[in-house]
């Protein structure tokens, strides 16, 4: 949320993080927070910041001490915003650390910190017009539609919507539609408590236990945005953005709770009679994680606030959503629609009704078996609970030998997890043999790290590195299947140089790199995802499948850092980089059918007893289905679910073939008769070609999600960063600073996409590429002393020359065949302003 309580952050890059717990082969970022000094004189600063875009943060920070006792305090307040219209928004925090020395060689340290920020969240929102015929911008992303200027009118066929949104929408708005509806409130509590203690020359020890308490909770509900001629729009005539059923704000939380304790002693020797100086540590620590997730939505109430529950209905434990609700910007979008009540409230009262918010599957809501561990409706919404701990082992030994010509570098770390998920609601009746309700995960692995550098002269230190480790997967990082990830492992190597000059004006290092990791955890798109296995009437296979694949993976590269200060006023630094990637395994995964129902030989839908389901000829939310005498009563049957245009029509997705679950189809499959039985069959993971409704098209049968040979992406391949400043120090000019930075980058990849569509048959995926980067940034600044105060003030601009480029994006699945999206390849030119007082 915010970094106001940081002193410093060290990055250690590749499988070296030892000594701060399991570390993936990327490296790891240990965060130190701000420590209160003994024997300081009263000393703070308060900064103020804010930039053209109305975002305004002070924060002031306080420090004291003596030689017994010492206090720091850090303050942080104000609005963090973007260039985007109301994209941002408020934050707050304080940290506090008392430090008290009850003993010559005892040190005890408690600190606390809180921070909240409740900021809104961008929307990319596609339109909804009357239909594709009567528009062909119906169901295009805005940002596409923006940046291929088909606001007024479509490029490719009519337009019969008209300008939209009368032609109010910018690249500062185009994210901010659904205003506060979208937003997300993230809470971090921490505590700690430390105990150092030198029990001699040579030896001491820290004992530290620590508490974290997270939770954030989006406000996400299902959003729409309807033309004026389309048929579900509230407001005909008029440009509306909407919820679905369940809004107008669908809650998901997910707190957590991270209780730590850990142990270390620290021994400085000198050994073989002085000749070699010696630093080991040896430590353990313990730590246990607990995570929930619950969805929740708003459901009908009485006078009293009670919730309506109607005994007789399955749907929703049988309660009643609130319906979609809806506002107007034709004139105007709005940042508070619905504002008689902010995100986050428990309830509220609509057109005279009021509204609960409650989870939509609740915790022990139904007995508990070994089947239903968390008591809930299976066939609802996912309700979680995971518990992780970890315990390690870990020692590490640093010793210089030869006067300090030569350092050696050896570790260890011997490390037990343990980790059990509950995953419930959209659970099958038939699972993979790792996978389902409860799922767990046990590892023991011994890791370790090696490195060694040598003196050539008193400039020049080569050096090599050899390090092993393994992550174990603590988060509920399932495949599509619902397959638990595997540990990974990594191995890495570097060897390089480190040089400096006497006189301490030039250092720098030029290292080469190397890191091979197998069974790493790797994220792929949840449109990939869903293309594999569907959420459908009976759920989803595998009990709680996700978006992670295992993969083999391999990266090297080149790493150039310089910092020199030239002369007393000029400081510069220069880094440089080359970096490759490479995918090391082809992943295919067949895709899978979650909708079956009962049906007969004549192609007629049946209950589970074998009774032929009716309906009226045209859906009826009241009875949707009805006996077969009643008047106009017709068999509900498999062709009119395959009939565009049919009330019952199946509207399958077109990658997947899963029916809708917004058609009236997916509405009467999913009804239990109390006598009859279901419609639908609960069985899930069955092969694509048990599918009983026609698809749109081919389905692919085969999804490839990694291909052996690709680069791995989010990075650019080549980099430079070169930053000069320099502060004047004579006449009228003095502390005057002025500077800047230049940022390029080559190759930056992004994603991978499938040119035609979700399909084997296509062969390997592209991988898209942003433009290469060129920016430069204006550093300028001014510095005064008045005694024992001093003033700071600095203006950075950030891409002065307001290069940037609006970028038409491939849809991932769908290719070019869209839907498209759209971005910018970086932000324009924007500006920030900070003045600091400190005494």
């Amino acid at each position: 949320t915010s970094n106001f309580d940081i002193e410093r952050v060290e990055i250690i890059n590749g499988p070296q993080s030892l000594l701060y717990g399991n570390g993936g082969a990327g490296g790891v970022v240990n965060i130190v927070s701000k420590r209160a000094q003994f024997s300081k004189p009263a000393s703070g600063s308060f900064q103020f910041r804010m930039d053209e875009n109305g975002a305004k943060t002070g924060q002031l920070d306080l420090g004291w001490g003596n030689d017994k006792l010492a206090l720091r305090f850090t303050g942080v307040r104000g609005y963090e915003g973007t260039r985007r219209t109301w994209i941002g928004g408020r934050l707050g925090g304080f940290y506090a650390q008392v430090a008290w020395r009850p003993f010559r060689h005892t040190v005890v340290r408690i600190n606390g910190t809180e921070t909240m920020y409740d900021r809104i969240t961008p929307t990319n929102l596609t339109l909804t017009a009357l239909n594709a015929a009567n528009d062909a911008r119906n169901g295009q992303f805005i940002r596409y539609l923006l940046a291929s200027g088909q606001i007024e009118r479509s490029v490719t066929g009519p337009s019969g919507a008209g300008v939209i949104a009368n032609g109010k929408l910018t690249w500062d708005n185009v994210d901010s539609l659904f205003g506060w509806r979208k937003s997300l409130n993230a809470h971090v509590q921490r505590g700690e408590v430390s105990v150092e203690n030198r029990w001699s020359d040579w030896l001491s020890s820290q004992l530290a236990v620590g508490i974290l308490k997270f939770n954030d909770v989006n406000f996400s509900p299902g959003n729409a945005f309807y033309a004026p001629n389309a048929a579900a729009n509230r407001f005909p005539g008029r440009w509306t953005v909407a919820t679905t059923a369940g809004g107008p704000s669908t809650e998901q939380a997910h707190p957590s709770t991270t209780r730590a304790i850990r142990f270390s002693l620290l021994a400085e020797n000198k050994l073989f009679h002085g000749r070699a100086r010696s630093q080991s540590t040896l430590g353990v620590d313990y730590e246990r994680f607990k995570l929930s997730f619950t969805t929740s939505q708003f459901y009908r109430a009485d006078e009293n606030f009670k919730t309506i529950v109607n005994p007789n209905s399955t749907a929703n434990l049988g309660r009643t959503l609130v319906p979609p609700l809806a506002w107007d910007i034709t004139d105007g979008l709005q940042q508070y629609p619905i504002s008689n009540y902010r995100p986050g409230a428990k309830r509220f009262t609509q057109n005279g009704v009021n509204y609960n918010l409650e989870p939509a599957n609740p915790f022990l809501s139904q007995p508990v078996t070994a089947q239903n561990p968390l008591g809930v409706t299976l066939g609802g919404n996912s309700m979680q609970r995971r518990n992780a701990t970890s315990r390690g082992l870990y020692g590490a030994n640093s010793t210089e030998w030869l006067e300090g010509k030569l350092t050696t570098l050896l570790g260890f770390r011997l490390a037990d997890s343990q980790a059990v998920w509950l995953s419930q609601g959209s659970a099958p009746t038939r699972t993979s043999p790792d996978s389902g309700a409860t799922s767990s995960s046990d590892a023991t692995n011994l890791s370790y790290s090696a490195g060694v550098n040598y003196a050539l002269s008193r400039w020049l230190r080569p050096y090599v590195s050899f390090s092993d480790s393994y992550n174990s997967p603590l988060n509920q990082n399932n495949d599509p299947y619902g397959k638990k990830a595997d540990a990974s492992h990594a191995v890495g190597q570097e060897i390089g140089v480190k040089l400096q000059n006497a006189s301490g004006s030039i250092s720098g290092s030029i290292a080469a790199y190397a890191v091979r990791s197998q069974n790493e955890q790797y994220s792929i798109v949840t449109a990939l995802m869903n293309d594999i296995n569907p959420d459908g009437i009976n759920g989803r296979f595998g009990g709680n499948p996700g978006a992670f694949i295992n993969i083999d993976r391999k990266s090297h590269g080149l790493q150039l850092a310089v910092t020199a200060t030239p002369t007393a006023n000029w400081r510069s630094r220069l880094s440089a980089a080359w970096v490759r990637g490479t995918i090391g395994t082809t992943t295919n995964y067949e895709q899978l059918y979650n909708d079956q129902f009962y049906a007969n030989a004549q192609g007629q839908v049946t209950y589970r007893d074998g009774a032929t389901v009716y309906v009226l000829p045209t859906y009826s939310a009241a009875t949707p289905t009805v006996s077969s005498t009643t008047a106009g009563a017709v068999p509900f049957t498999i062709a009119m679910m395959n009939t565009p245009g049919n009330s019952y029509y199946a509207n399958p997705v077109a990658t997947n073939g899963a029916i809708s679950a917004t058609s009236n189809a997916a509405r009467v499959l999913a009804l239990v008769d109390p006598v009859r039985g279901p419609i639908a069959t609960g069985v899930t993971g069955l092969p694509i070609s048990a599918i009983q409704i026609r698809p749109l098209g081919t389905l692919p049968g085969v999804i490839r999600t990694s291909t052996a040979g690709d680069r791995t992406s989010g990075y650019p391949e080549f980099s430079f960063n070169f930053t000069n400043v320099y502060t004047f120090s004579q006449g009228w000019s003095k502390g005057i600073r002025l500077g800047g930075s230049a940022l390029l980058g080559w190759r930056q990849t992004s994603f991978y996409y499938f040119p035609a569509g979700v399909a084997i048959q296509a062969g390997k995926q592209d991988q898209f590429l942003y433009p290469d980067q060129r920016r430069f940034d204006l550093i300028a600044g001014y510095s005064r002393r008045f005694g024992r105060y001093s003033f700071s003030t600095q203006v950075n601009v950030a891409n002065l020359l307001n290069r940037y480029r609006v970028i038409i994006i491939p849809n991932i699945t769908g290719g070019w065949n869209g839907p498209l999206n759209a971005t910018l390849d970086q932000q324009p030119r924007s500006f920030m302003w900070t003045n600091t007082i400190g005494f």
